[in-house]
């Protein structure tokens, strides 16, 4: 909460000075932010958040206690407010408070009014700032501690009272002190010599006059996603117009940089021409100053904010020439290190490939010191920053992501353990957003619902990818609520990301772990994490041309993650190769004592781990089972040929093929209602029980989530999409007789089915085109895994899917790597002749 408190109070301060800059000509601003007291203890506290849309008054009293003056201004989406007064009154002895209820479960007004602080005054304007003013709601929260001290009303100060001056108080004269006649005399410090005048000192020149400043454009919204810097060059092309945002070339220089730069550049130089400066150390440094100044405010990740380059800039004014070069030296210096790192998707020392890397070659580049950890997380932040806005494959980085890159850079120097045993140390990973993070990322499903809730720990896959030494990197879109809200959403659609793109045919990427597939499918990251109750993991990594291994139920811990069936739900890695996604899988299995099935599933774990299994020769001798009732390509005789090839190459490769098989049920499996009637009962109570158990929550259950949703239908498309998905499961009620019998079904259709056939046969997998099996590796709780196999008549990719019984998770990475080696289908989407 330490970190949200000092955004907001930035973001505040930055209202402030923009607003009060927007309109110069003597105004008055007064700024502040309203918190939520949720435990109603009249102190800030971690669980407060702010508040929107509540009115707080700015007011000024006489001696009387009359209102003299007084405005009103409701906050924004941060709980800041800004009032602005024409002309600069005297606002010392003025106040603010909350001045009415607002909407919502926390609008009562609560605490005391904060006076004024006046924190700036130039060029006839002068910005108060106020401490935070408090809202509650009814009740207290049930996490918060108990306290016996109730939250006192809203009080206004009182205007200053006379008080008449009190008599002179009649002191008697103590009587005269005896002393010894044999004591010494007391010792007295001689008397100081008067100081000499002061020398008389010249008069200051006088400033120069300063242009009048220009209006501003609009806020431009915040770049969280934009990591690198731009050379001096760059931003006066015409393609980076977009980017001057709170400026424009015509600023002048005086009015960004102060007096000083006045003083030496003059009042006329504008920031475009201060660009072109060469040669002269102060026309270079202004150059730098110039650079650093629109890097600061697009970049997040910059080294400098705006204030410090400001600050420095001045500061190089006022030294020697030297000074002058330095500071402009250091400046480049900071710029270039974000740049060299990569020339065209090549890390220039090395010419090593950043496309398409596999963690094995970016090991082998740590290993040789061609490569750091933040200089691989600077070319994805950047491949998010061009590829992100269209394909809207990731939500949100995590702005520590640097941080941890120079903590894996440190540990490779000191030859730290981790470093030395963890395949992932030092690799950026996405996971997917319905999987809980302790950190400054949201963990929301794709929802607004959820936005700004605070999950208790890290997800059980996400601490063992920490443990691993991977760095987080963000979080993944998705389809909303893994896609059970509504059937009738768009895959790869949420309130939070929009509309997720397939990169090879810009339309479906399938769900719902799509912007997983999506973000490693177009190389914005190396490996991700998805989820899956039914297809989702198997279908966005068929249609997105990437590997997607579904795990066993319970071989991952499913703690942390926003859940829908305990019973189905599974955490697994999407990357673009077999052996990446061993190796997330051997990071991510194994024990979670929150997460009880994890315990009797760490049965099938291999001893030495699953990248043993990375075998060219792993067809050899095995008994693959053709279900033939999957392979119905309609018109597209060109990929029904693909597949037919793909089988020629599995025989050839040693594998015996037993054809013309059939799953048992298969039809009761695919029409019955009975997953999706086990599914709603599921879903209402393990969703229930993770709402309640997160720290803070505008939502606690199934049932708000509902009335969020109708209390803002636009932004949730209710109209275009619904929720009958979330009604349904609402109206359930525990497990009546329809629950358990459907529940019944699904174990005997598996029984009878996937595990008599594969067990009667022999076999070690079943193969099918795409992922049409994924509802009978649902059912059963089996894992699958599915490899790039080609690309339909539409160009969109498609893959081949290997399934097992529980626990086959090795035969099925040997089989699918040794078919991965022989073919070698995956191809990068082309993104020729396209602009992002």
């Amino acid at each position: 909460m330490g970190s949200l408190q000092i955004f907001l109070s930035a973001a505040a301060l930055l209202v402030l000075v923009l607003a009060a800059i927007d309109g110069a000509q003597a105004d008055t601003m007064v700024s502040g932010t309203v918190f939520c007291d949720q435990c109603k203890d009249g102190e800030r506290s971690l669980f407060d958040y702010p508040v929107y849309g509540i009115k707080v008054q700015v007011a000024c009293s006489d001696s009387n206690g009359r209102v003299t003056m007084s405005r009103e201004e409701t906050t924004n989406w941060f709980g800041n407010y800004a009032v602005k007064f024409d002309g600069t009154p005297d606002l010392s002895g003025c106040y603010a408070k909350v001045s009415s209820s607002g909407q919502g479960s926390c609008g009562i007004p609560a605490g005391p009014a904060q006076s004024l602080r006046l924190v700036f005054r130039m060029f006839d304007m002068e910005m108060y700032a106020v401490d935070s003013l408090l809202t509650q709601p009814a009740q207290p929260m049930s996490f918060c501690p108990k306290s016996s001290n109730p939250v006192p009303a809203p009080v206004t100060p009182a205007p200053p009272r006379q008080v008449a001056p009190a008599p002179p108080r009649q002191v008697t004269p103590a009587p005269p002190r005896q002393v010894t006649p044999a004591s010494p005399p007391p010792y007295r410090l001689p008397p100081i010599a008067p100081l000499p005048p002061m020398p008389h000192l010249p008069p200051l020149p006088p400033m120069p006059h300063l242009p009048p400043l220009p209006p501003l454009p609009p806020m431009p919204p915040l770049p969280f996603l934009e990591a690198t810097a731009c050379p001096h060059q760059s931003w006066t092309m015409t393609e980076y117009k977009c980017y001057w945002r709170a400026v424009s070339p015509d600023t002048k220089v005086a009015v960004i940089f102060g007096m000083l730069a006045a003083q030496r550049y003059g009042t006329d130089l504008t920031l475009w021409q201060g660009l072109q400066g060469r040669g002269d150390p102060y026309r270079t440094l202004l150059r730098e100053g110039i650079t650093a100044f629109l890097n600061s405010y697009n970049s997040l990740q910059y080294t400098y904010n705006t204030i410090e380059v400001v600050q420095q800039m001045n500061s190089g004014l006022m030294g020697s020439k030297r000074n002058v070069l330095y500071t402009a030296l250091r400046r480049a210096w900071n710029r270039c290190s974000l740049e060299s790192w990569t020339v065209n998707g090549t890390f220039a020392a090395g010419k090593l490939s950043l496309k398409e890397a596999t963690i094995d070659d970016i090991q082998l580049a740590f290993k040789h010191n061609q490569l750091t950890s933040r200089q691989l997380v600077q070319y994805y932040l950047a491949q998010i920053r061009k590829l992100n806005p269209v394909l809207k494959g990731v939500l949100e980085v995590n702005p520590d992501a640097l941080h941890l890159a120079d903590k894996a850079d440190y540990e490779r120097k000191t030859k730290a353990p981790v470093s030395l045993l963890s395949k992932l140390h030092g690799i950026p990973i996405l996971v997917k957003d319905n999987i809980a993070t302790k950190d400054k990322m949201n963990t929301t499903a794709g929802s607004l619902a959820l936005l700004g809730s605070v999950v208790p720990r890290d997800a059980g896959v996400v601490e063992k990818l920490r443990k691993a030494g991977a760095i987080i990197l963000g979080k993944a879109s998705l389809s909303e609520w893994s896609h059970f809200r509504s059937d009738y959403a768009h895959s790869g659609w949420s309130a939070r990301g929009g509309y997720g793109l397939n990169p090879y045919t810009f339309s479906d990427p399938c769900g719902s772990s799509s912007g997983s597939a999506i973000s490693v499918a177009a190389n914005l990251a190396m490996v991700s994490l998805g989820t899956e109750t039914d297809g989702s993991i198997l279908c966005p990594s068929g249609y997105n041309s990437v590997v997607g291994i579904k795990p066993t139920i319970g071989l991952t811990s499913r703690a942390g993650v926003v859940p829908i069936s305990q019973r189905q739900d599974t955490v697994g890695p999407i990357s673009r190769t077999v052996a990446d996604a061993a190796y997330v899988l051997d990071a991510i299995t194994g024990i979670d004592h929150n997460d009880i099935a994890t315990i009797e599933t760490s049965k099938y774990i291999p001893k030495g781990g699953y990248a043993q299994f990375l075998r060219r020769d792993g067809l050899r001798g095995k008994r693959i089972g053709i279900l033939r009732a999957f392979y119905d390509f309609g018109n597209d005789t060109s990929l029904a040929q693909t597949f037919e090839k793909h089988l020629t190459i599995l025989r050839k490769a040693g594998a015996v093929l037993v054809d013309n098989l059939e799953v048992a049920n298969r039809t009761e499996i695919y029409s019955s209602s009975d997953e999706n009637n086990a599914l709603s009962v599921e879903c209402k109570i393990s969703l229930n029980a993770y709402l309640k158990e997160l720290v803070a929550s505008p939502v606690r259950s199934l049932a708000d989530v509902i009335a969020f949703n109708n209390k803002h239908q636009k932004l949730e498309k209710i109209k275009e999409y619904g929720q009958e998905l979330f009604l349904a499961a609402e109206a359930t009620n525990g497990f009546g007789k329809t629950e358990k019998a459907a529940l019944l079904n699904l174990a005997r259709w598996t029984r009878n089915g996937l595990v008599r056939l594969v067990t009667e046969k022999k076999l070690d997998a079943v193969v099918t085109p795409k992922a049409d099996f994924s509802r009978v590796l649902a059912i059963g709780g089996a894992p699958g895994l599915i490899v790039p196999a080609g690309y339909e008549n539409n160009g969109r990719p498609a893959g081949i899917c290997f399934g097992g019984l529980r626990g086959s998770e090795p035969k099925l990475i040997e089989i699918a790597y040794a078919f991965e080696q022989a073919t070698k289908i995956r191809k990068p989407p082309s993104f020729n002749g396209l602009k992002f």
